[in-house]
């Protein structure tokens, strides 16, 4: 476990976050990164993929590391696969729930998922073409960040070669399902937060006064759980106000075993009775006013983000200018020529501050085609004689930040992709990533418009 938290350590020290800064992209609290990093409590599978996510690497390696890390800690081979009750545990007979859950549904269902992806030897932009999905979200879900609705789920077994008996894997997602609609995302807006604790006094169970906070130490503490009521792959739905109740932990764990008593009916009327401590109704017209509420705080908490391309050329005093995209065409250099840029620019036009994990660009092969290929921009690039870094970063209100990539750089990266697919890509945009599953996407643009800066190094180097 030591081992993996000093490579856990070297990554977060590559990326220049700060574990505050990865507290304020990812929420996970600043004593549980402290702990992962400093090898006192291995972080669960949920932490580490956000964690690699947020420092700029691939979840799904840092997940099998972790994985490997328990094993040692079990005294068990991580190389040989878990048997397969440990994907579907059936419960004793008369037991309710017809199985017992796994304690991390999720991390458990990714497992099974890269543990097929391995067997298959498929790369995974073959089985994302194969399952008629993009690549991003297949992604995704072999990292555990989402779980996909059964449709994609499906899709994804045929394209692995899974047994034709999809039973089992039907258990495991809907657990999975179960567990993601059951945890509060860390990215739950703070105005629903405040306006779910100002419309409550204590738990939604009928009968039940435990109170939503307690006093410890002459500290106040929160006692109660954030519950959705019903599962919707639509966050904006899924972590709306009306989906969300706040039970004491007792009621939350009897309302999230298996084979538990409560339907969403039960749980919905447990939320209208909930707002009535409050002494008021979800139909009451004075939700106008928590309407408003909600308007005004998400002036003041919602991030309003900008992603664009721009150019950029190397100057005398090894930096990098930034200019329009419209010059970097007739920016094209000779061999003999400061090296020309292609650049992201993200700007933060909110009222706060926002930590930029990492950006890249996306081409597209068709405009028709929903799978684009990415590239991401590197942390650091040799300027002249000097280097010139380009962490993650941290933007305040009405600030904005550049970062670039050399385009002779990216010229081989799209010249692969060409002779990998004997197309030419058509369209690029630009992205930013602020946080776990979280990223910020700038429009997509002719790829015409940067082609002849791309071509031109290609030919410098063919003639060298």
């Amino acid at each position: 476990m030591a081992e993996f938290a000093r490579e856990l350590r070297e990554l977060q020290q590559r990326s220049g976050i700060s574990a505050r800064d990865t507290h304020a992209a990812t929420g996970i609290p600043v004593s549980t990164i402290y702990a992962a990093t400093s090898g006192t409590r291995l972080p669960t599978a949920d932490v580490v993929s956000a964690l690699a996510q947020a420092w700029g690497d691939e979840p799904a390696r840092w997940l099998r590391q972790r994985e490997q890390a328990a094993a040692r800690r079990e005294g068990r081979n991580a190389t040989d696969p878990k048997p397969p009750s440990a994907l579907v545990r059936q419960s004793e007979p008369g037991q309710p729930g017809g199985a017992l859950r796994d304690l991390d549904a999720r991390a458990d269902l990714a497992f099974r998922l890269q543990e097929l992806h391995e067997k298959s030897g498929r790369s995974l932009r073959a089985l994302s073409a194969t399952a008629g999905l993009d690549t991003a979200s297949v992604s995704r879900a072999f990292s555990g960040i989402t779980v996909p609705t059964w449709e994609s789920m499906q899709a994804m077994l045929r394209a692995l070669g899974a047994p034709q008996d999809l039973a089992p894997w039907r258990t495991a997602w809907g657990r999975a399902r179960e567990e993601q609609a059951r945890r509060a995302p860390s990215a739950l807006r703070t105005e629903t937060i405040k306006l779910l604790f100002a419309s409550a006094t204590s738990c939604a169970a009928p009968d039940c006064a435990e109170p939503l906070m307690r006093w410890s130490e002459g500290r106040p503490i929160v006692a109660a759980d954030i519950v959705h009521i019903s599962a919707d792959s639509r966050l904006e739905i899924s972590d709306r106000f009306e989906n969300l109740l706040l039970l004491c932990p007792n009621h939350r764990r009897l309302v999230s075993s298996p084979g538990s008593p409560y339907t969403i009916a039960d749980l919905k009327q447990w939320k209208t009775a909930q707002v009535a401590q409050s002494g008021q109704a979800l139909t009451d017209p004075s939700d106008d006013i928590a309407h408003q509420v909600s308007q005004t705080l998400r002036i003041f908490t919602e991030l309003d983000i900008t992603v664009e391309l721009i150019g950029g050329q190397e100057t005398g005093n090894h930096g990098i200018a930034a200019h329009a995209l419209a010059q970097l065409a007739t920016a094209a250099p000779a061999d003999s020529d400061p090296e020309v840029y292609l650049g992201v620019r993200v700007s933060n036009h909110g009222r706060q501050a926002m930590t930029v994990a990492g950006v890249g660009v996306d081409f597209k092969l068709g405009s028709k085609e929903t799978q684009y290929a990415s590239y991401n921009f590197p942390y650091a690039l040799p300027v002249g004689e000097g280097i010139w870094r380009q962490p993650s970063a941290k933007l305040a209100p009405q600030s904005h930040g550049v970062w670039f990539a050399p385009a002779s750089a990216i010229a081989v990266g799209v010249q692969i992709l060409m002779e990998r697919t004997g197309r030419t890509p058509q369209q690029i945009r630009p992205y930013a990533n602020n946080g776990p599953s979280n990223v910020q996407h700038g429009p997509w643009r002719p790829f015409e418009e940067i082609q002849q800066a791309l071509v031109a190094p290609l030919q410098v180097k063919e003639q060298g």
